[in-house]
C-alpha cells in the first residue's frame, strides 16, 4: 500500500515524509487516467483510502458498477468517479468499446452478484490513452477491501498531501516551460 521513507533529517520533524519519483509518477498517471474519465483533475476528497488498495506495483484497475465506470483501484485507495461520467443507459455498450480500447482493459475479475447488488467486473488499464505509457496488472490477490478505521494516520495523511503538492507543482511547473516556450514564438 502505501510506503514511506521517513526522514532521519534533523531540519525535518521526525515523522516527516519523503514522495519517491517513483511513487509521484504513479500518482501522476493516476490523474491523467481520472481525468480521462472525468474531465477534471482529482480532489482529496475523491480518494477513499480505506476502500479497494492495492499492492504498489504501478498498476490502476478500473471498477464497473452495473457497466458503468466507477472507481480506480490504486495503491492509495479507491478513486471514485463521478458518477456514471454523464452517460445514458443507451450509451454504456458504445462507451465500453472506446474505453476498452483506449485504455486497453483487460478482464482480471469478474462481475460477481450478491444480496448487496452487483459488485464488479474490474478490468486492469495496460495503456495510457496515448498509448505511451504500459500499466502493469494490478494484484488484486492482497486487495484490501475495507480496513477498519476512519481515519488515516498522520503520516499517510501527510504522505497523500505532500503526492497532490507534488503533482500541482509539476503542473505549474509544466505550464510555466509551455509558456516560455510559447512567448519565444512572438
Amino acid at each position: 500500500m502505501f510506503r514511506f521513507k521517513y526522514s532521519t533529517s534533523p531540519a525535518k520533524s521526525a515523522a516527516a515524509l519523503e514522495c519517491s519519483q517513483e511513487e509521484i509518477d504513479y500518482f501522476e498517471r493516476i490523474v491523467k487516467i481520472f481525468y480521462y474519465f472525468a474531465s477534471r483533475y482529482p480532489m482529496r476528497e475523491d480518494f477513499l483510502p480505506h476502500w479497494d488498495r492495492v499492492p504498489f506495483n504501478g498498476g490502476i484497475g478500473l471498477r464497473l458498477y452495473y457497466g458503468i465506470p466507477h472507481s480506480l483501484l490504486t495503491s492509495f485507495g479507491r478513486l471514485i468517479l463521478p458518477f456514471n461520467c454523464g452517460l445514458q443507459s443507451s450509451e454504456i455498450e458504445s462507451h465500453h468499446q472506446k474505453v476498452t480500447k483506449d485504455l486497453g482493459l483487460k478482464l482480471i475479475l469478474e462481475k460477481k452478484q450478491n444480496s448487496y447488488g452487483a459488485f464488479g467486473p474490474i478490468f486492469s488499464i495496460t495503456h495510457d490513452e496515448e498509448g505511451c505509457y504500459k500499466f502493469p496488472e494490478p494484484s488484486l490477490e492482497k486487495m484490501t477491501v475495507f480496513e477498519n478505521f476512519t481515519s488515516l494516520s498522520p503520516q499517510e495523511e501527510e504522505h497523500l498531501e505532500q503526492l497532490f503538492k507534488a503533482w500541482k507543482d509539476g503542473i505549474e511547473e509544466r505550464s510555466m516551460k509551455i509558456m516560455r516556450q510559447s512567448s519565444l514564438n512572438y
